[in-house]
């Protein structure tokens, strides 16, 4: 009877293994194809808030990446910094098509 129970609990959790794999591709693709094809709200969202927040977020970073900057320069990471707090925020806001969020 044991050896029932345990094949059933192995079988069970095999087949929610093997759900979960097939049910995050089917997430993955259907997330790429609206991103691909945003809906005139994604645009009017990003227009409307995303875009002037991540114009709002380069000065902010420019001013963060100055004061992080001797510990960057310590580290030896200013490179890394530098694209983290000023160039990504600039990409976001700029080099993005529109309603892509």
């Amino acid at each position: 009877m044991r050896y029932v129970i345990k094949k059933l609990i192995v079988l069970v959790c095999l087949l929610t293994f093997m759900m979960t794999i097939f049910y995050t591709g089917a997430v993955a693709e259907a997330v790429q194809q609206q991103m691909m094809n945003p809906t005139p709200a994604d645009t009017f969202i990003d227009a409307l808030f995303y875009r002037p927040i991540g114009l709002a977020l380069i000065p902010l970073g420019a001013a963060l990446f100055v004061i992080s900057l001797p510990f960057s320069a310590i580290g030896g990471n200013v490179p890394s910094a530098f694209h983290n707090l000023v160039v990504a925020p600039a990409e976001y806001t700029f080099c993005r098509p529109l309603g892509e969020i």
